[in-house]
């Protein structure tokens, strides 16, 4: 009979001690890295209860992407491990104070979908000038070439061109790509007098200059566009013209004519113009001595 009360007593003191044992609190350590083995710092690493679904204890990631979470009672639970820019991790957790709980969390880049939706409008197509010269510009404006008046205007007024030799400009870029449309007429040959017949100042009205890469319907010309507008007489309400003569170093006598008349639905503009110059070309010598040229520019419209 002792015997017998002897064994029921150790099997209920084994019993209590599984019993404590159960309920005993354990801790959980691990560290997050990337796919490539990277440590990940800051990761915010949760133990959730399956029940409530919330979380029951956090931890955030040390700078060698280790993390610890202790006081755990046993049971089974979901281990979530979130951080910005990576894939979620989510797997189950069991809690056996037995056995320690170590896990290794591997995150993956997220996979970002973006969707990029374009509206176009009108004034997409607008383009700003990058320089406008007008009729009253142009008057006032001096003129550094004798031979090349146009390409003098726009190298004096649009930043970013240069003077090249011979009168002619060098924009940003291929100065082969440069494109002019004079009254809505493309002209994409180089317009110098040196090379092609250029036309003359007094013959504008004014000049829109776009730099950069123009709008389509100028093409593939990548570099200048300049946008010219000549006289035409129109809205002059009655007669005007101009008359001048000048006279230079290097013997470069000049004389211009300029006529104009009209109302608001007709009109008509004439300009006649001409140069003789010494110093025709750009040449280096001080003294040039094949430099005479000479030019004579006749616009009606």
């Amino acid at each position: 009979m002792a015997l017998n009360s002897l064994l029921v007593s150790l099997f209920l003191l084994a019993s209590s001690a599984a019993g404590q044992a159960t309920l005993q609190p354990a801790s959980v350590t691990g560290t997050v890295r990337d796919v490539n083995g990277g440590v990940l710092p800051g990761a915010i690493v949760a133990v959730i209860d399956l029940r409530t679904s919330t979380a029951i204890q956090t931890a955030v990631a040390a700078f060698n992407g280790t993390f610890t979470l202790s006081s755990i009672r046993a049971g089974h639970y979901r281990l979530r491990v979130t951080l910005s820019g990576f894939e979620p991790y989510d797997q189950p957790l069991v809690i056996d104070p037995r056995q320690p709980s170590r896990i290794d969390v591997t995150l993956s880049l997220s996979r970002v979908q973006e969707q990029v939706v374009v509206h176009g409008t009108p004034t997409d197509l607008v383009m700003t000038p990058t320089a406008r010269v007008d009729r009253t510009l142009l008057e006032t404006l001096p003129s550094e070439s004798l031979s090349s008046g146009l390409s003098s205007v726009i190298t004096l007024t649009s930043p970013g061109v240069a003077a090249d030799s011979n009168g002619s400009f060098h924009p940003l870029g291929e100065h082969a790509e440069t494109s002019f449309s004079i009254d809505n007429q493309p002209i994409s040959d180089q317009q110098s007098r040196i090379f092609s017949n250029q036309i003359s100042p007094n013959a504008i009205q004014s000049i829109d200059v776009q730099t950069g890469v123009p709008a389509a319907e100028f093409g593939d010309k990548t570099s200048l566009v300049a946008t010219v507008t000549t006289r035409s007489g129109l809205g002059a309400r009655g007669v005007s013209g101009a008359a001048s003569i000048g006279y230079g170093s290097f013997h470069s006598p000049t004389a211009s004519f300029s006529l104009g008349h009209g109302n608001e639905h007709v009109g008509n503009f004439l300009s006649v113009d001409a140069t003789l110059s010494g110093r025709f070309l750009d040449t280096p010598e001080v003294e040039p001595l094949h430099a005479d040229g000479h030019v004579y520019n006749l616009f009606d419209r």
